[in-house]
């Protein structure tokens, strides 16, 4: 006769070895986790995540859990369930690991469950830039039944400049700030999120500039310029231009002279704040924008395929996800020299896009659509392997479109690749990692830079990393006056040149001048780029004998002032002078007029008198 314990410890050796190798939720097991992300001062994350895996069956049980960390480098890990630590196995595979839960007692019976709870320090998702983190969390690729993610941030930290889903409830807890989470808001999606205000990068780059003809030419191109969401401050630019002016999409435009067949260097160091929050700098005209509406080359927005595509849309976010979920990155056709498809082609290749067929498209679709819309040129940087979009990877250029926010007020950045390739939210929230170069709205091809255009050459010569905002002294703008034709005493010019000479522009100059009393207000600067001037012209009103000529000129520019002071007497003088010159003129032509008819006459008399004789 067999003892009941020996019984029930071989029904309890046969249940065991019945447990499935690979638990899943199913009809068999209910798994619930909640995974915590806590940033520590330190600059990387704390990991938990704590799992409740309950029997739905009474005739199996885990032996064992596996959890798959993709995109994370793991250390310190630990397991637990009731204050005793479990052993844990790790193995790694390419750039994911996985973790091996061996549970020391099974747990039987229907309904019943256990918690575990595995933690780790993650150093490789969080990036510290200055006082900006940065952090995209890997997709959840277990199959729970409920999951919750839950990122503890100090309050400390800095501002939230955005976070990715937008859906998301919030809680304070002991000077920390907790964004949760639920598994029915996340949709497989990362979570991408930033706080801080800026990010700042220095920038040195070496352009080749030649002019291979044989007169001399000016050279127009784009450089680096501020936007709503970045301040450029140039540090070196040499040589220096003859002048740099803004175009009507916002861009830098250095012109240089160069000689027959001169090659020149041009060398350029400084730093580009980018920003969270737009900046309001200035008004967009409504001329400018309105010209972001007409149908280009690239961007065919007045052809019968792209216009009858857009009776689907209602908003820029469905152009969005449209462009997203049609078109498929292709690194088979990345290349310096890569053509440019444009919006319809890139419908019929849908397969074949670069980053340039996804803005194309969805500029295309949005002016179809009555949405203003344009393209930047600029550098994408990400030096995280692990979260950075693939396309980065052989693209050091890219290329993404802004739309005008009618709500905003302003051009929104968004980038439908980097969304395609990395699965992250680029249309809800933009990050600190998008450098502007140059800016296509009133144009697709034009203007061109120098930096974009000389692509093998400028990846040997162009350097753009992380940095912090450098000490810059801030000086006054330069105002210089010049009176021309001044030898004409009923006509005067006033030209004044404001010059900028410092290393930022300067924005909303409201150059004034008085004459005497009388303030004459001129055309309004919205912005003067670093090493620049700008030339106004006003005409003096003199009058007969200087009557309305003021005594003093006063030119007014940010709170700065500079006096001119008229000589109203040698005004008086040089016009009675000139005058008097014009008298003399007149009183001499008309005596040689008589003299010559005397002289006339005189010969007429004599010539009568031969020949009476």
């Amino acid at each position: 006769m067999i003892k009941k314990p020996i019984i029930f410890n071989i029904i309890l050796v046969s249940i065991y070895f019945l447990s499935v190798k690979n638990i899943k939720a199913s009809s068999e097991y209910q798994i619930n986790s909640i995974i915590e992300y806590k940033i520590r001062d330190e600059g990387y994350f704390s990991v938990t995540h704590t799992i409740t895996l309950t029997n739905i069956t009474t005739e199996k049980y885990a032996k064992y859990y596996i959890i798959n960390l993709s995109n994370q480098i793991p250390v310190n890990i630990k397991v637990y369930e009731k204050g005793e630590e479990l052993p844990v196995e790790i193995n790694k595979i390419n750039n994911d690991y996985s973790l091996k839960i061996t549970f020391v007692e099974p747990v039987l019976g229907k309904n019943n469950s256990r918690t575990f709870i595995v933690t780790y320090d993650e150093k490789n998702i969080l990036q510290k830039n200055g006082d900006v983190l940065e952090f995209s969390l890997p997709l959840v690729n277990q199959e729970y039944s409920d999951c919750k993610i839950l990122i503890s941030v100090p309050e400390t930290v800095g501002d939230l400049a955005y976070i990715t889903p937008d859906k998301y409830e919030i809680e304070k807890q002991n000077n920390r700030i907790v964004y949760k989470f639920s598994k029915n808001l996340i949709k497989n999606q990362k979570i991408n999120a930033i706080f801080g205000k800026f990010k700042v990068y220095s920038i040195k780059v070496n352009i080749p500039l030649k002019n291979y003809e044989n007169k001399n030419k000016e050279i127009k191109f784009a450089i680096p310029p501020d936007t709503s969401m970045q301040k450029v401050y140039y540090n070196k630019l040499e040589p220096l231009p003859n002048n740099i002016y803004v175009d009507e999409d916002g861009n830098w435009i250095a012109t240089y002279l160069l000689k027959p067949k001169e090659n020149i260097n041009l060398n350029v160091e400084g730093y580009i704040q980018v920003f969270s929050r737009p900046l309001k700098l200035f008004r967009q005209t409504p001329s400018s924008i309105i010209s972001n509406l007409k149908p280009q080359i690239y961007w065919e927005s007045d052809d019968p395929l792209i216009k009858n595509l857009t009776e689907n849309f209602k908003n820029p976010k469905e152009i969005y996800d449209y462009v997203v979920d049609n078109l498929i990155y292709n690194y088979k056709r990345i290349s310096p020299n890569a053509d440019r498809y444009g919006a319809k082609k890139a419908l019929l290749n849908k397969n074949d896009s670069l980053c340039t067929e996804f803005t194309d498209l969805f500029i295309a679709l949005s002016r179809a659509s009555g949405i203003p819309a344009r393209e930047i040129n600029g550098y994408a940087y990400s030096d995280n392997i692990n979260i950075k979009p693939l396309s980065l990877i052989s693209d050091i250029f890219h290329s993404w479109p802004e739309y005008w926010d009618e709500d905003l007020q302003d051009w929104k950045p968004i980038d439908p690749t980097w969304e395609s390739t990395s699965n992250i939210d680029y249309f809800n929230g933009f990050d600190l990692n998008h450098i502007t170069l140059l800016i296509h709205g009133k144009s697709s091809t034009y203007p061109s830079s120098p930096i974009i255009q000389n692509t093998d050459d400028i990846k040997k010569n162009l350097y753009i990393y992380p940095s912090s905002l450098p000490n810059i002294e801030i000086k006054p703008l330069i105002i210089n006056h010049k009176i021309v034709n001044y030898l004409n005493p009923f006509k005067k010019e006033l030209n004044v040149i404001i010059k900028n000479e410092t290393p930022i522009a300067f924005y909303n100059i409201n150059p004034i001048i008085y004459f005497e009393n009388k303030k004459i207000i001129t055309e309004k600067i919205n912005v003067l780029p670093p090493m620049s001037y700008k030339k106004i012209v006003f005409n003096i009103p003199v009058g007969f004998l200087a009557l309305d000529s003021p005594n003093k000129i006063s030119i007014e520019v940010n709170n700065y002032i500079n006096e001119i002071y008229l000589n109203k007497a040698k005004l008086i003088t040089i016009q009675l002078i000139y005058i008097f010159s014009i008298f003399i003129f007149i009183i001499l032509f008309l005596l040689i007029i008589l003299n010559m008819n005397l002289i006339k006459s005189i010969l007429a008399k004599i010539n009568i008198k031969r020949y009476v004789k």
